[in-house]
C-alpha cells in the first residue's frame, strides 16, 4: 500500500495562530474564555479548547457573562459584533487570521471611496458574513456563475462602473477564475483583489495533482470546514473516488478493497493527531486487507 500525504497537510497559519493566541489568553485569566461561534471549523479541536483549555463557542453575545472574555475566532466577525464587544466592556483577543483581516480592509477602503464591490464566497459562511459588514450598500456576493446569474448581479451592477472583485480567502482558485473571466466576457469591467490566502491556493494545486496519480483520494476535515470542502470538490472533479472524512473510524473495513496508491490531504484547521489516526487506520485496514 502506498500512501501519499499531501505536504501541506495539517494546520494553517491562521489556524495555528488563533489556537496559540487563545490558549495563551486562556491561561492568564480566571474566569472562561469565549470565542463568537467554534474559534476554528474542527469539531474536534473545539471540544478539546473547552475541556482542557476552558474555552468555550458562543453563538450570541447575549451568552457572554460580563467578567468574561473574548477571543475574536479565525473566521473574524462581522465589524458591528466587534464593537458591541468592546461596549459591553469585555476583554478581547482578536485572533481573526491575518488574510481575512486584508479581505476586511480592502473592503472597507472601497466602500470608503464609493466603489462597488462582489465578494466571491458562500454567503452564509462567517468569513463573508464578517466581510460584507465592513461594506456599504453597493455589495453583491456570489459562489458560482450560477449565482451571479440567478441574482442577477450583472444587470445590476451601472453601465461603464467597476466592479471590484474580493474573495473568500478559502476559495477554490479555479472557481474564481472561472467567475471573473465569465463577468468580463460579458463585458464587466472588472478591478481583481486575489485575497484567497497562499496556503489555500498551496493545498488545492498539490491535492489536485496527488488525486490525478491514486485509487483512492481521502480529505480530512471538519464537516463545518469550507476549505475541506472546496479540497473534496475539486479532487473529485479529477478522481470520482474521493472521499470526505472528520476522523479514521469513518473509513469502512472494505474502503481499500482493489486500491493501491492512497492520497490523503487535509483542510487548513485539521490537526496532526487526526492526520496520524487515519494514517495509521490505513495501514492497519492495508494489512487486513
Amino acid at each position: 500500500m502506498n500512501i501519499i500525504l499531501a505536504k501541506h497537510a495539517g494546520l494553517c497559519f491562521g489556524v495555528r495562530r488563533a489556537i496559540s493566541m487563545a490558549k495563551k489568553h486562556a491561561k492568564s485569566v480566571d474566569d472562561k474564555t469565549y470565542t463568537i461561534g467554534p474559534l476554528i471549523h474542527n469539531p474536534q479541536t473545539v471540544e478539546l479548547l473547552q475541556e482542557k483549555c476552558d474555552i468555550h463557542p458562543a453563538e450570541e453575545l447575549t451568552e457572554i457573562k460580563d467578567e468574561s472574555s473574548v477571543v475574536v475566532r479565525s473566521h473574524g466577525i462581522p465589524k458591528q459584533m466587534l464593537k458591541d464587544i468592546k461596549l459591553k466592556g469585555l476583554d478581547v483577543v482578536d485572533a481573526t487570521c491575518p488574510f481575512v483581516q486584508q479581505a476586511q480592509s480592502i473592503v472597507e477602503k472601497l466602500a470608503a471611496d464609493n466603489k462597488p464591490t462582489l465578494i466571491i464566497g458562500d454567503e452564509n459562511h462567517p468569513e463573508v458574513v464578517g466581510i460584507k459588514s465592513y461594506a456599504k450598500d453597493d455589495v453583491w456576493i456570489a459562489n458560482s456563475v450560477a449565482e451571479i446569474n440567478f441574482k442577477n448581479i450583472i444587470a445590476d451592477i451601472s453601465h461603464g462602473k467597476v466592479i471590484n472583485i474580493v474573495c473568500q480567502t478559502t476559495q477554490s482558485f479555479f472557481k474564481f477564475e472561472e467567475i471573473v473571466s465569465y463577468l468580463n466576457d460579458n463585458s464587466v469591467e472588472t478591478n481583481i483583489f486575489n485575497t484567497i490566502c497562499d496556503a489555500t491556493m498551496n493545498r488545492q494545486k498539490e491535492a489536485i495533482g496527488i488525486a490525478r496519480k491514486v485509487d483512492l483520494m481521502i480529505i480530512i476535515g471538519g464537516r463545518n470546514s469550507s476549505n475541506t470542502k472546496k479540497l473534496l470538490d475539486i479532487c473529485h472533479d479529477v478522481n470520482e473516488n474521493t472521499i470526505h472524512i472528520e476522523e479514521e473510524f469513518e473509513l469502512a473495513e472494505n474502503i481499500l478493497k482493489n486500491v493501491r496508491n492512497i492520497g490523503v490531504a487535509t483542510g487548513a484547521s485539521t490537526p496532526s493527531w487526526i492526520i496520524r489516526r487515519v494514517i495509521t487506520k490505513i495501514r492497519r485496514l492495508s494489512k487486513d486487507d
